[in-house]
């Protein structure tokens, strides 16, 4: 592998190692979200745009997650996502990244 990618061939190396970092910068952003949305941060702008579609589309005959007040949305809605996962794949992939540029140069 260090032989192909010292050879002529080398432009095509950094082509594999940009795909390999915006793989690895998407993966790793979508898990920094995740563990951003874990602490409740988006929580009140996902309650307040629901219940304003709800008012707009006159939707309020239905029943919906969205009776009660925001402190019980949030009691009801709390789910976790996983983090560890895409943080830890997007972090291989910037490596395997870094690994083939630096082997290209």
């Amino acid at each position: 592998m260090v032989w192909s990618l010292r050879s002529s061939n080398y432009r095509r190396s950094y082509v594999v190692s940009d795909a390999f970092f915006v793989v690895g910068i998407t993966l790793a952003s979508v898990g920094a979200l995740a563990a951003v949305d874990n602490t409740g941060f988006f929580d009140l702008v996902r309650y307040s745009s629901r219940r304003f579609m709800d008012l707009l589309l006159n939707k309020s005959t239905r029943p919906n997650v969205l009776t009660g007040d925001f402190a019980t949305y949030v009691h009801r809605s709390r789910r976790k996502h996983e983090v560890r996962y895409p943080l830890l794949i997007g972090a291989v992939f910037l490596f395997l990244s870094l690994m083939v540029a630096l082997l290209a140069s």
